[in-house]
């Protein structure tokens, strides 16, 4: 018996219709949330995600009772699973004591404690509210510990949001952060011999979630000895990777000692969290001895607070026998390893790669991958499917002119409908621009367009058919009944007198439309 394969319209609307409950949140986020609805872009999915109730271990639930595996596990920051028991005890019972004493506490000296047994290079560490906020204050660590201000990443490499450390966004404006491909050690060389460079950021594992786009080992293991000739210093993003593939991290994997390394995700135990670690006289200018000069003043009302500790200290006594991290890269490999039989078996093109972290490839397979963490093409448009074109590329393909494609470019941006990155040209200065379309969240913003407008028009219909109206003879203004009452029935304008006005056509013209939108709703639902 031959089954039938759906069509994307026919899968969409069966969704809809098996989670009308999280269609109705959705519609009720996307009147509050600028993301689509999503507060996250991870979490942006056309038509919507499910929304969720409860998670345990490997599974969570949504509000119209639908059973998930859970393979986003807290972006990366749940390796002990949904509501470890040890980490619910020790949240539960340090609420019950208090969730913020505005003072030291001994947790976080414990927290401390069981980082640096596990990570040697954490001579000092430094806790934030997020990996993010460490990165931020690792480069200014740097800047003060060298004197410089330039910060050096590699293309696709994420270390946040904000202006220093995101891939290209609209908005972001970091005139000190130059960006390099990766694994070319020339490039890098000839970047630092500047001398301009305080710090040198990779992401642990490589660009894209621990390696989508991995490191050539190599390469990573000639970045110490390159930085310390230039005096620059080197720091490894394990904001995903810390405490995952080992106890020491992934740089304890490939063997290699940066200055300065950031934590986030599973060193809180899936709470919000992150930390600065490295060598102790980095951090001289975060103490009150420093000069006025190079001192460092570090607020944040969450960090180290007394619950993220709690969680912390539970997830990190967990990760000491390194059973965890052997666990998580047995499963890997048996995701891994089961998924790439099942494609040769029903002989689709594409490969799963990673450790405990596993990416997925569908294209050709241009070499045999000599690891289990690399896919078999070094091209990057494949591997992470940029489709980028710059607006020139566009111009010559359609043989419209420049001006044009670059309007119509602005204007699909704003509707959402196209995103674009920028990178210096290094020869002229000049910005070049690498432009994305994103043409499949069209009905969607069309959808949410219609919805609003209906309910513009829904509004106008109310305001219509609950007054009366009056006009002068010269038109100049339509008022309310209350409002012609309060100027004595006299234009302000031209001083002649408002006569009664007859909206019944404009009422008529409303129902008309309201009732056209409203079908064109239904045949499209």
């Amino acid at each position: 018996m031959t089954q039938s394969v759906l069509t994307k319209e026919e899968l969409v609307t069966e969704y809809e219709r098996t989670h009308p409950r999280s269609l109705e949140l959705h519609q009720k986020a996307a009147r509050m949330f600028g993301a689509d609805g999503a507060t996250h872009i991870a979490r942006v999915l056309s038509p919507f995600r499910p929304y969720v109730t409860h998670a345990l271990g490997s599974k969570k639930w949504d509000v119209d009772g639908h059973e998930y595996i859970d393979f986003v596990m807290g972006h990366g920051a749940l390796i002990l699973g949904h509501g470890h028991p040890k980490l619910v005890q020790a949240c539960q019972e340090q609420i019950a004591k208090g969730v913020h004493y505005g003072e030291n506490h001994e947790l976080e000296v414990r927290w401390g404690e069981l980082i640096q047994q596990m990570m040697p290079i954490a001579e000092r560490i430094e806790f934030c509210a997020s990996g993010q906020e460490a990165n931020m204050m690792a480069i200014r660590l740097a800047r003060v510990a060298t004197g410089r201000k330039k910060v050096l990443r590699f293309v696709e490499n994420f270390h946040g949001w904000a202006d220093e450390v995101t891939l290209n966004t609209a908005g972001a404006v970091a005139p000190e952060v130059d960006v390099i491909p990766m694994n070319d050690s020339a490039i890098v060389e000839k970047a630092l011999a500047n001398g301009q460079y305080a710090v040198v950021f990779a992401e642990g594992g490589g660009a894209h979630m621990a390696g989508q786009v991995p490191w050539d080992r190599s390469f990573i293991r000639e970045l110490p000895a390159l930085t310390k000739k230039y005096g620059t210093l080197l720091l490894v993003d394990e904001v995903v990777t810390g405490f995952r593939e080992s106890r020491g991290g992934w740089q304890e994997v490939v063997g290699v000692k940066p200055d300065l390394s950031t934590l986030g995700k599973c060193v809180g135990g899936g709470l919000g969290v992150g930390a600065v670690i490295g060598r102790a006289d980095l951090f001289d200018a975060l103490s009150s001895k420093a000069t006025t000069e190079t001192r460092i003043t570090h607020s944040g009302t969450w960090n180290a607070n007394p619950v993220t500790s709690a969680s912390g200290v539970a997830a990190c006594e967990l990760y000491l026998d390194g059973e965890p991290q052997k666990r998580a890269l047995e499963m890997g490999t048996y995701l891994r390893e089961a998924g790439n039989q099942i494609l040769r078996d029903k002989q689709v093109s594409g490969l799963l790669y990673g450790r405990t972290v596993i990416h997925t490839y569908f294209g050709p397979l241009e070499a045999e991958p000599g690891n289990e963490y690399s896919p078999p093409t070094g091209d990057l448009g494949k591997i992470i499917d940029t489709k980028e074109s710059t607006a020139e590329e566009l111009a010559e393909e359609t043989t419209m002119k420049i001006n044009y494609v670059r309007k119509v470019l602005y204007k699909l941006y704003d509707h959402r409908l196209a995103s674009y990155r920028r990178t210096r040209d290094k020869n002229t200065g000049w910005y070049i621009y690498y432009w994305k379309l994103d043409l499949d969240k069209a009905p969607g913003i069309v959808k949410g367009m219609e919805s609003d407008y209906l309910q513009r028009l829904e509004e106008r219909l109310e305001h219509e058919t609950a007054s009366m109206y009056f006009i002068c003879k010269n038109n100049c203004l339509r008022f309310s009944f209350n409002d012609a009452q309060d100027v004595g029935f006299k234009c302000p304008s031209c001083g002649d007198p408002l006569e009664y006005f007859d909206n019944s056509k404009i009422i008529e013209r409303l129902e008309k439309e309201i009732s056209n939108l409203k079908e064109r709703q239904a045949e499209i639902a």
